[in-house]
């Protein structure tokens, strides 16, 4: 007797086909979301050691630590962000949550300010007549 699921020989079963397209689509949202996670709970680890220096560990280029601080910050949210937005957009795929599009472009701004950031510090540096050090990040007027 026929089984409903039974393929004819030759043929795989539509189900057992689909089931595994799912599980790669599965396997490949949680492998991008967490390494996205990682990756940004790295750089707000990074975030807490210049906030420690910032804070009084070191008394030389305090505005340096801050400068770096705040753009582990933005690059830690950005990555933790990132993977949420891309978890929910693949899960959902060919369909675009407007939750994941917020999301994405939230993380795209927030990887993107500190660029900004040091654009505009090494701009105002040098119209000031400083010399902004890489190295240290701040502007120096000697």
């Amino acid at each position: 007797l026929w089984s409903l699921d039974a393929a004819p020989v030759g043929f795989a079963p539509v189900s057992s086909t689909l089931d595994r397209t799912e599980r790669m689509r599965n396997i490949f949202r949680w492998s991008v979301a967490l390494l996205c996670v990682a990756v940004g709970l790295l750089s707000l680890n990074r975030f807490t050691f210049d906030f420690w220096q910032a804070g009084g560990a070191t008394l030389e280029n305090r505005e340096g630590w801050r400068f770096a601080m705040w753009t582990d910050l933005s690059w830690g949210i950005a990555a933790v962000l990132l993977g949420i937005g891309l978890f929910r957009l693949i899960g959902r795929l060919p369909v675009i949550d407007r939750t994941a599009k917020y999301l994405l472009v939230v993380a795209v701004v927030l990887g993107a300010s500190p660029f900004a950031r040091e654009f505009l510090a090494v701009d105002e540096c040098l119209d000031s007549g400083g010399a902004w050090s890489k190295e240290q990040l701040r502007c120096s007027h000697e």
